[in-house]
């Protein structure tokens, strides 16, 4: 709560498993550098799940840029739905 504005801080209350079945996931390398809304948007057409990757990702400063080169984990586009409904129930 700030201000009476309520806001969820998604990066420090959702959990991941440390290790991730890899057929869940694919790996990408960075190619060039880019904010984490654009490897959302080619990842799942949307910029909204930025949080995912980092999270995904173990990166906890979204205002750093990957490096070119980094290669990393994101979770598959087909099991989202299921992650963000897990969410929503738990957060009712």
């Amino acid at each position: 709560n700030e201000s009476n504005i309520y806001f969820y801080n998604l990066l420090q209350s959702i959990y991941l498993p440390e290790n991730i079945d890899d057929t869940l996931v694919y790996y990408q390398q960075i190619s060039t550098r880019m904010p984490w809304t654009s490897i959302s948007f080619n990842a799942y057409k949307t910029i909204d799940l930025w949080w995912l990757i980092c999270l995904t990702n173990k990166v906890y400063n979204p205002v750093k840029f990957p490096e070119n080169g980094t290669v990393i984990k994101i979770i598959k586009p087909q099991y989202v739905s299921n992650i963000l409904d897990e969410i929503r129930r738990k957060t009712v």
